[in-house]
């Protein structure tokens, strides 16, 4: 799905280079690190199109923040993008052959998914269609953030701080 949005992007934008790249794409479910080498150029189309940030189309800010940041050392800016590339390899089968929908079909406790309407890192869509089928007794709430990708927290900040807020008043009484 989400490959097929990055297509059709770059088809709308007319990007050569793009198209020639995305084209050669293939899903594998029995090949997840094929899938990987491929998830790894779709995205860096994928966050050039809107699919990851809706407001931002590099990782820039992410490093400003974290340079920024005191919670965190220059080691742990010097090493970030190798400490996140090492833990997607290590995780990376188990998340591409992940069937949530079986493997979790009800949950005892509130859940709420957040969700921003253009993700197509983790469509919004798929995320839906679990959260209509998810057996919540005790909640559950999926709320769209309407100027946001896959990261709400970036592209809504403060929307997000009041509803996360709104949740746990809601759900820790």
């Amino acid at each position: 799905m989400s490959l097929d949005y990055t297509l059709r992007q770059a088809r709308e934008l007319n990007d050569a280079k793009a198209i020639s790249e995305l084209k050669k794409m293939e899903v594998d479910f029995f090949n997840p690190q094929e899938i990987l080498k491929n998830t790894q150029k779709q995205r860096k189309y994928l966050l050039k199109y809107g699919g990851v940030y809706h407001n931002f189309d590099s990782y820039n800010h992410e490093a400003k923040i974290l340079w920024i940041s005191r919670e965190y050392t220059f080691l742990d800016f010097i090493f970030w993008p190798i400490a996140s590339s090492t833990s997607l390899n290590a995780m990376w089968d188990e998340v591409v052959l992940l069937k949530i929908d079986e493997l979790v079909p009800a949950v005892n406790i509130p859940i709420v998914f957040f969700c921003g309407k253009y993700d197509m890192n983790n469509p919004t869509l798929l995320v839906k269609e679990y959260y209509e089928e998810l057996a919540a007794p005790e909640g559950k709430e999926f709320i769209m953030f309407e100027h946001s990708a896959h990261g709400v927290f970036w592209d809504e900040p403060g929307r997000f701080e009041a509803e996360i807020i709104k949740a746990l008043e809601k759900y820790t009484r």
